[in-house]
């Protein structure tokens, strides 16, 4: 079951590579929002791979990263 679930995931998504950018990027989201390191990192991800929205429970809901990468809560959806 497990691996049947890891296969579709790898089929639907687009792997991101870290790059040298995406950690000065993500050190500098780090910064001036005040994310940690790894929340920061998966910010980075999202807008590097164009993402309009991250769901998350963790970061402020509805705030928006660059001016184009929307936090949404699912929990308050």
């Amino acid at each position: 079951m497990i691996q049947e679930n890891i296969e579709v995931i790898i089929t639907i998504t687009e792997v991101e590579i870290i790059t040298v950018e995406t950690i000065l990027l993500a050190h500098r989201l780090k910064l001036q929002y005040q994310f940690s390191y790894w929340d920061s990192l998966v910010l980075v991800s999202a807008l590097n791979a164009n993402c309009e929205f991250i769901y998350t429970e963790d970061l402020q809901h509805q705030q928006v990263i660059e001016n184009r990468l929307t936090i949404l809560n699912p929990f308050k959806l």
